[in-house]
């Protein structure tokens, strides 16, 4: 049963986002709060629309919801593609490039990381079932977290030779270096498991690259530490997003 006086703390703390004020804040700090609040509208679009359980259902998901932030209103789909990925290259999938949002937002972040393809979770059985709430100061440390944990489904052939990852490397490879399967593998290794690390041959330029299939059908999130994340867990992620805004 859904805890109606948290639910309205939510709701009331989701509506404040419209009149932040994100002047002044630095690109850390932004990208801190843009990350938090993609995953605040995850959660809020699951408990509006249900979890997306098919293909068509997790596609039409990401224009569902939209939230108003300092005066700017952002679908799920714009905040990823044209705020967090603004300045990070498109999808490598031909049909991806024509079907994403072309609208440019003031608050976009100006420099990406490969490392957010791992720290955004949308809640797919292929992602981790776990997130955390960013923060500016420990954010470079969150992120190397978020990529150990994304990669912990990483498996490595007997040989060392072949290295299979998760799906969204191949979607999002023009992130990591030049897109070429040794710039990934160079930037990937330092997070895979101790004995995965040991196992893989050394010559990395000779590691052949290959990708996990991708689940389309998804479940609540947890936050990391505790259970799943209930609407009083969705207001304390509000809360921290909206606690950067004034910092």
């Amino acid at each position: 049963m859904v805890d109606k006086a948290a639910l309205r703390g939510f709701l009331d703390a989701a509506s404040e986002l419209k009149s932040a004020n994100l002047t002044g804040l630095s690109e850390i700090e932004k990208a801190a709060f843009f990350i938090n609040l993609y995953h605040v509208m995850i959660m809020h679009g699951f408990l509006v629309f249900g979890v997306p359980a098919t293909v068509f259902e997790f596609v039409n998901h990401f224009g569902k919801i939209a939230y108003e932030v300092d005066d700017d209103i952002m679908s799920l789909k714009e905040l990823e593609h044209n705020i967090i990925r603004a300045n990070m290259k498109s999808p490598s999938q031909f049909i991806g490039r024509f079907v994403l949002p072309k609208q440019v937002y003031k608050n976009a972040l100006r420099k990406g990381d490969y490392r957010f393809n791992f720290a955004l979770n949308c809640g797919s059985l292929s992602n981790p079932g776990v997130t955390q709430v960013y923060t500016a100061t420990g954010f470079d440390f969150q992120l190397d977290e978020a990529s150990r944990e994304y990669l912990k489904v990483v498996e490595v052939s007997s040989s060392g030779r072949t290295l299979t990852l998760p799906k969204i490397c191949q979607w999002y490879k023009n992130d990591f270096g030049n897109g070429r399967n040794e710039d990934i593998v160079r930037l990937v290794v330092k997070y895979l498991r101790e004995t995965d690390q040991r196992h893989l041959s050394p010559f990395l330029s000779e590691v052949r690259v290959r990708h996990l299939g991708y689940e389309y059908k998804c479940r609540h999130l947890q936050h990391a530490g505790s259970s799943y994340i209930d609407v009083a867990h969705l207001t304390s992620f509000s809360v921290c997003s909206s606690l950067l805004t004034t910092e």
